[in-house]
């Protein structure tokens, strides 16, 4: 049984948490905390274990977070339990959070800057997450455009790191097309069967989009400093 977006109902129990559907508030409140948890654990990581976390070579670091997380996207993506999905999404959170300790290392002394791109992604993620709400077509339409960006973006990346160029350009766009993604994830959760399966590939979503976004307006922040 699936229940189409918008549909009030109440959890249905069963005895597998496959099995269980949520009602709009207690779904949406599900894939705000598994962010929130994410977001929880990075900080966790970056405050008490970024200084063992910055005496591993950058390499080793980058290498064992892209196979970890790798790993942890195809078990949300194709086990059907939720438990390992839960699993899943925390093998995307822990090494998120261990390259995300040896970025701030670079901030040490400039707390006004991370506090002022964690400001303004607050701001961005609520006002796409309302836009999303009024103009839903837009955010659902705009999916492949944003993947294509995506890739682009991450080719660019590559580009400008093997020649030596300066990437400003590209950190502004995919800060763009991170914001619009809160949006398209956001409202693409509500058009999706309201489980907690569906909660956490979605939470995963939107989490990685907020990083993402934290991490280019940080990059933005210091070269205008």
């Amino acid at each position: 049984m699936k229940i189409k977006s918008g549909r009030k109902m109440d959890i249905k129990f069963s005895s597998k948490l496959e099995n269980i559907y949520l009602n709009d508030g207690t779904y949406n409140l599900l894939i705000g905390a598994i962010v929130l948890y994410g977001l929880l654990i990075n900080l966790i990581t970056c405050a008490f274990f970024r200084d063992y976390i910055t005496r591993i070579p950058l390499k080793g670091l980058l290498i064992g977070y892209l196979l970890i997380a790798i790993v942890g996207i195809f078990i949300m993506t194709f086990c059907k339990s939720v438990i390992l999905k839960f699993i899943g999404y925390n093998m995307l959170v822990i090494p998120c959070g261990a390259t995300l300790s040896t970025t701030l290392n670079d901030y040490v002394g400039k707390s006004d800057i991370v506090l002022e791109a964690l400001i303004i992604t607050t701001i961005i993620t609520v006002c796409m997450v309302v836009l999303s709400s009024i103009f839903p077509k837009f955010f659902l339409g705009i999916g492949r455009m944003l993947f294509v960006a995506l890739l682009g973006i991450i080719i660019a990346y590559i580009v400008c790191f093997f020649a030596d160029l300066n990437s400003g350009i590209v950190t502004w766009i995919s800060a763009i097309v991170f914001s619009l993604y809160i949006g398209h994830d956001f409202i693409a959760a509500q058009r999706v069967s309201h489980t907690v399966a569906n909660a956490i590939i979605f939470g995963a979503d939107i989490y990685l989009d907020l990083i993402n976004l934290f991490v280019d307006l940080l990059a933005i922040l210091k070269d205008n400093d």
